[in-house]
């Protein structure tokens, strides 16, 4: 009996954590619109979770036609939860890469410098070995 309990929350908790992030998700896709793609998001969720247990409660009383017809839904609404998930991930990994952008385009305006610098500082050495030369 216990080993129900433990699978059913581990269910639900599995369900609840991908569902929030695929809200998450889609509300960082679609940002212009957060409270509407929110809601239409989470209602989306409920309804997978929802379909897919009365589909598989009901699934020898229902025909096929009802098949046919809940089980590419509840696949297409997967695959929404999946391209929330990765919208979510994607702007972690954008987040994480903008430092690193800023760092490169440091580095490469201090080469440029360097490149530029280089001649004239020469040119200055040079300069300086050939006035110690009179002192």
């Amino acid at each position: 009996m216990i080993l129900i309990w433990i699978t059913f929350l581990s269910a639900i908790a599995i369900s609840a954590v991908a569902a929030w992030f695929s809200v998450l998700g889609l509300t960082q896709i679609f940002a212009a619109a957060f409270l509407p793609v929110a809601i239409m998001g989470g209602v989306l969720e409920l309804g997978k979770v929802v379909a897919a247990v009365w589909t598989h409660h009901y699934w020898k009383e229902i025909n096929y036609l009802t098949k046919s017809i809940l089980v590419p839904i509840i696949g297409l609404l997967m695959v929404v939860t999946s391209l929330g998930i990765f919208g979510l991930l994607s702007k972690g990994h954008s987040e994480q890469e903008m430092p690193v952008k800023i760092v490169e385009q440091r580095i490469l305006t201090y080469n440029t410098q360097i490149y530029f610098y280089t001649p004239l500082y020469y040119t200055i050495l040079s300069g300086q070995f050939y006035l110690l030369r009179f002192v």
